[in-house]
């Protein structure tokens, strides 16, 4: 970071997490997680490498990148941009379509009116100085239903999903966080073979159960380091083989190191 770019807030409700910041040049390596990042870029050209294209998204437009896309961010000019992103759970979103295939907007940007306004009034919401926690679930449903409609016939996959199966296999996972954890594993306590319970996880919840794992174990991490724990030890809490292993996933995760992500969030 430089010294004009700046993290205006990092918010976290039970489920969801914000983010508004201001970068002059480069923002973040290229990197990937395993929730949709939805956003407005408030002012300036916030430029992406995404789906083998650079992208640029500008005020009026909304962001919507899928889980486990490769992506960075830069600013597209010298003037920097502002924005402000909200980091969704794919879980989340199947509470609501229950199974349906998880929407997907070509090239991570959209030009629609109607989601730009529900995804400015759920971003509203969305405020470390004011919480309501009925109107930001009201919004939440808008703005999905908006996305699964404009989405239309981009659905990633086309087969039938199991919404039963993959969240079976998802509540196994979050039980056993601190063991050590297989398809065989999975296949065995919930019933379903592993290749099977393979193609619903990731068409439910847009990304594979290893990936899924290692991210809950990321959230762990950055929790811990939120408590000021020292790096190794976050990452043998948080069920990895050691700081090496976990600072790896981290940055492939995030497109920063720990100590970066730890230091921004202290200027906070």
């Amino acid at each position: 970071m430089s010294k004009d770019d700046k993290i205006y807030n990092q918010y976290h409700t039970n489920t969801l997490e914000t983010l508004e910041a201001f970068f002059s040049g480069h923002a973040y390596d290229s990197h990937r997680h395993d929730t949709f990042a939805v956003g407005l870029t408030l002012s300036g050209i916030q430029s992406f490498h995404y789906g083998g294209c650079v992208q640029h998204n500008i005020p009026g437009s909304t962001m919507v990148l899928y889980p486990d896309e490769k992506h960075d961010g830069m600013a597209g000019t010298h003037a920097g941009f502002h924005y402000k992103m909200v980091y969704i759970k794919p879980e989340l979103i199947q509470q609501i379509l229950r199974g349906s295939s998880l929407p997907f907007i070509k090239n991570g940007i959209s030009q629609h009116p109607i989601l730009f306004q529900k995804v400015k009034n759920l971003l509203s919401c969305l405020s470390p100085n004011y919480r309501n926690e009925l109107e930001e679930e009201d919004a939440f449903y808008e703005f999905v239903m908006v996305l699964r409609d404009i989405s239309g016939g981009l659905q990633k996959g086309k087969q039938p999903l199991d919404y039963s199966m993959a969240e079976r296999a998802r509540e196994y996972i979050h039980c056993s966080l601190q063991e050590t954890i297989s398809l065989a594993d999975i296949e065995q306590n919930i019933g379903c073979d592993r290749w099977s319970i393979s193609r619903h996880f990731r068409g439910i919840f847009g990304t594979s159960p290893h990936r899924y794992i290692i991210m809950r174990r990321l959230d762990q991490v950055k929790l811990f380091l939120l408590l000021k724990k020292p790096l190794a030890e976050a990452a043998i809490m948080a069920g990895f083989f050691d700081q090496s292993h976990m600072t790896k996933h981290f940055k492939k995760t995030f497109g920063i190191t720990p100590l970066h992500w730890q230091s921004i969030v202290n200027r906070l």
